[in-house]
């Protein structure tokens, strides 16, 4: 446990600059940061998980496992590899709010429409752009601030 905090940065052998040996161990200031955080960073990922999981209530299996194995890859420095696994579950909640969206369309012709178009549909950007094109028809009855936020959602995890 002491080696991954070591390797995270979060911790450096020594007591302070002039005693820079064992057997003290210190905070860095990314250490320092993560402790004055008020709430449970990526480097515990039990915790985060945990959190994530009391957040949203239901998640999806594929989604925990990419999520599961993007903080395993964080942790252990494997920056790339992380956003790599990030981008999987974010993948797959889109996939998911589309088959819900799907399922919600009520005129069969025009759920067969939408699904064949999704099913050819090469990336999950033009996936996604299928789905607001055809939520822009109900989003006129859903409060003010749910559209916005969607595309907020997708924005800042597809990037």
């Amino acid at each position: 446990m002491i080696w991954s905090l070591i390797v995270q940065g979060i911790l450096v052998p020594g007591l302070d600059d002039a005693n820079q040996s064992w057997p003290f161990l210190r905070l860095t200031e990314y250490g320092k940061r993560c402790v004055e955080e008020d709430r449970i960073l990526p480097h515990d990922p039990d915790g985060y998980l945990w959190e994530f999981e009391k957040a949203v209530p239901g998640l999806d299996s594929t989604i925990r496992e990419y999520l599961t194995e993007s903080l395993q890859c964080y942790i252990h420095g494997l920056n790339r590899a992380a956003a790599v696994m990030l981008g999987g579950a974010s993948e797959q909640s889109v996939l998911l709010l589309i088959e819900s969206y799907a399922a919600s369309i009520n005129d069969p012709v025009a759920k067969h429409r939408f699904e064949t178009e999704v099913e050819k549909a090469q990336s999950i950007f033009r996936k996604y752009e299928l789905f607001e094109k055809g939520f822009g028809t109900i989003k006129a009855q859903m409060p003010d601030h749910s559209p916005r936020m969607l595309t907020v959602y997708y924005e800042e995890f597809s990037t």
